[in-house]
């Protein structure tokens, strides 16, 4: 499987892609919703939990790390000479370039690189920066019954198969007491930040085009308006995913396409 930086193989800098922890796959991160940014929520001191901004108009979202992990083979100085031709490839461009992977095209920027000297190789762990991610293409599956949904929408229409339901029923910290106090240990009975509720499931797949198109989709409900709806069973959970969703563990075979989707959720409501 080729990864290319501005159409030049990495095998040209004498690199073979690895497999990153967990999976199968040399990437990490190529997968993952980005969290928002800008105005996203506003607390009030006299109410428990916070007001979330989730019109169209106030959804922004960050870039995304993209880590690959490879290795190299040769002399001390073959070595070398192949890092120094990649960091310098980096360093001549005055801005993003094209990284092509088997798992889709990401505008990119070297943020960093780790490299684990052995006698004759060298394991590199390239971060990339995505400033901008792609989050459209994707269309949201329709509603249906089911025990488990998003929003209405079956779970399994995008390959999600949840875990257990954790944090949900932790006591959430107080926000910022405000008093004060001589000689003795103050305190100030304060209101309670928001519940987290830690979305933890399956994802996956027949195939590798068909898991990317679950996940093209699971960004498309990620990204619309609103608060998002969590079904399991007699429980129903509301809030939103201000942090986005990390996808881990890619493990590509010949009959399915595994990972592992991990979402918080500010909670609402919940009953």
């Amino acid at each position: 499987m080729a990864y290319l930086l501005n159409s030049v193989d990495f095998t040209t800098y004498g690199i073979t892609p690895g497999q990153a922890a967990g999976g199968n796959i040399a990437l990490t991160g190529c997968f993952d919703f980005p969290p928002r940014i800008g105005d996203t929520h506003h607390e009030w001191g006299d109410e428990d939990g916070f007001e979330i901004y989730t019109d169209a108009d106030e959804l922004f979202y960050a870039g995304r790390d993209i880590t690959f992990d490879g290795h190299l083979t040769g002399t001390r100085t073959a070595i070398n000479i192949n890092l120094n031709s990649l960091f310098s490839a980096f360093s001549a461009a005055s801005g993003t370039q094209i990284f092509s992977t088997p798992y889709g095209n990401f505008n990119v920027y070297a943020k960093d690189a780790k490299i684990a000297n052995f006698r004759e190789a060298a394991r590199i762990k390239l971060v990339m920066r995505e400033p901008v991610v792609t989050i459209t293409g994707g269309s949201i599956p329709g509603t249906a019954a089911s025990g488990f949904q998003i929003d209405g929408i079956p779970m399994a229409s995008f390959g999600l198969y949840p875990g257990e339901i954790k944090s949900i029923n932790e006591l959430p910290e107080m926000k910022s007491q405000y008093f004060t106090k001589w000689e003795a240990e103050g305190f100030h009975i304060a209101k309670r930040k928001a519940k987290k509720f830690e979305f933890k499931a399956l994802i996956m797949a027949a195939t590798l085009a068909t898991f990317i198109t679950n996940v093209r989709n699971l960004y498309a409900l990620y990204a619309s308006p609103g608060l998002r709806t969590f079904t399991y069973g007699a429980n129903t959970i509301t809030g939103a995913p201000l942090e986005g969703f990390s996808i881990t563990g890619v493990t590509v075979g010949a009959q399915w396409t595994t990972a592992t989707l991990k979402s918080n959720i500010s909670v609402t409501a919940m009953t």
